[in-house]
């Protein structure tokens, strides 16, 4: 196919701010011509808007007299849209560092699968968008869907022999993506489908994958941990599926306690997960293999992930919540945390629930300093996006109201602030934090190098229905209504 034949769009546009919307419009009209759904127009839409940010402020030093040129190209496996200007030259490290683009560069970076940058010397540069459809079709509707009842398919035979073992992904990474479109179809959007990104991820040491295998090769069961970095003291439990001709055999349960056995071998703390809240079988298993409530995540799930709109009805009330588990597996170090005094209570309850020795303290007198440090990461498959604090300085307050606005006006559903509770500004700032909007969410054990975070939650305009969230003990239940007493959120009507 030519390149002619690619294009889908291509026009040239003034460097005036007040053009924007014009142009994201039309880039959203244009993906969903070529197939993208609504959400997925929708955050290229978002990355055309953030990418325009970048070249006006960068490359025209937010001038309206200049131009760019806009193109959108479909490729089949791949879709492209580029900015191409002639302006100032510059470089995405000063870009990531300037406040007036560094939260654009990080929005740009999570909303598309790809990012280059082109220098064509004296023809200008060009910064291209790389959306894989292969992934894209992947983050369609059932992230979290209840699957298919056992007895809705023939079983397997019950003298079937089972080896349980770490994923071997040339051998098993085709076999493995079956037994996860088993379960799931094509809606977890996780790299299970791909046994190349999975023998990488496991190189690199940020997956731990096991799987039950049967002598013919079929992959009726996985359990998977990820880490954010290899010498991670935690991981996250995911990637679980147990083919359904296999399920009544306690087979989640043997995968579970091989996988966690490995790790806590190697001397990791613990891990966490996050459980839906539309039925009660995930927080069991978690509970079951040692998992403890420590936050509600409200509005945590898109409501097409969770389950199929009933009577048609959907949007952003249908989002639903997810219980946080930590579970452990080994001691953790003795740690001095600062918890806000209106919290404090609640936070002993949840670390002696929890099973995690903490020394608490005041903050007493903090000298912070001038400018704060504040990562932004945005989730854009599920329409969130998590500020957390690196150094808690002066500005924090006014740095967090900024990045929130920022991030409600790009239309995301919630916003999480991550503060770690082994610094005395948290105590001090938290009071502050929440008159901006923000709520207590819960505790993350040993998420960072200094030890726990502290999680606060807000809510972009989200309505939430308690009496649809199903938690399965009665600390659960306690910590529930806690969280969504001080959120103040409005509740969906009936």
């Amino acid at each position: 196919m030519s390149e002619a034949a690619n294009l889908l769009v291509s026009l040239t546009v003034n460097t005036d701010r007040r053009m924007i919307p014009a142009v994201c419009a039309l880039v959203r009209e244009a993906a969903q011509a070529a197939g993208f759904d609504e959400r997925q127009a929708q955050r290229l839409e978002l990355a055309a808007e953030e990418a325009a940010i970048v070249v006006i402020e960068q490359s025209f030093e937010g001038r309206a007299d200049g131009t760019y040129d806009l193109s959108m190209s479909d490729e089949g496996a791949r879709f492209v849209m580029a900015v191409h200007d002639l302006g100032l030259p510059f470089d995405w490290a000063r870009a990531q560092a300037e406040e007036s683009t560094s939260l654009s560069i990080q929005l740009l970076r999570s909303l598309t699968d790809e990012i280059r940058f082109v220098n064509l010397g004296k023809q200008g540069k060009r910064i291209e968008f790389v959306v894989n459809r292969s992934e894209m079709d992947l983050e369609g509707p059932g992230l979290h869907q209840i699957a298919v009842p056992a007895g809705e398919v023939p079983a397997a035979p019950a003298d079937t022999p089972l080896e349980i073992r770490p994923l071997r992904p040339e051998e098993d990474g085709v076999a493995l993506a079956r037994c996860m479109y088993t379960v799931y179809g094509y809606s977890y959007h996780e790299v299970v489908y791909f046994p190349e990104r999975l023998r990488d991820l496991i190189e690199k040491g940020l997956l731990v994958s096991v799987v039950a295998v049967t002598p013919d090769g079929t992959v009726a069961g996985h359990q998977g941990l990820k880490k954010t970095a290899p010498d991670a003291r935690v991981a996250n439990v995911s990637m679980g599926a147990v083919d359904p001709r296999f399920r009544g055999r306690k087979l989640f349960e043997r995968l579970k306690a091989d996988t966690f056995g490995r790790v806590k071998a190697q001397g990791l703390l613990g891990l966490y997960g996050e459980a839906v809240t539309i039925h009660p079988y995930s927080q069991k298993a978690n509970f079951a293999s040692g998992g403890h409530e420590t936050g509600i995540l409200l509005a945590y799930i898109p409501g097409d992930r969770a389950f199929k709109k009933i009577d048609g009805q959907g949007g952003a009330s249908d989002r639903q919540t997810a219980v946080l588990f930590y579970i452990v597996l080994n001691p953790a170090p003795v740690r001095t945390v600062y918890p806000p005094v209106a919290h404090r209570a609640m936070i002993e309850r949840i670390y002696a629930w929890a099973g995690v020795g903490r020394a608490f303290a005041e903050p007493g007198a903090v000298e912070l300093p001038e400018r704060s440090e504040v990562d932004v990461e945005v989730r854009a498959s599920y329409n969130w996006a998590v500020l957390g604090v690196v150094r808690a300085g002066r500005d924090l307050v006014d740095l967090v109201r900024v990045r929130t606005r920022e991030l409600c006006q790009s239309h995301l559903d919630c916003v999480y602030l991550d503060l770690p509770l082994s610094d005395p500004a948290t105590a001090v700032l938290a009071p502050e934090l929440e008159e901006l909007g923000f709520s207590f969410c819960g505790i993350y054990p040993e998420m960072v190098e200094s030890g726990d975070l502290l999680r606060l939650q807000y809510l972009n305009n989200i309505a939430i229905d308690p009496a649809k969230i199903i938690v399965v003990t009665d600390f659960g239940r306690e910590l529930l209504g806690y969280v969504v007493e001080r959120a103040g959120v409005a509740v969906a009507a009936a």
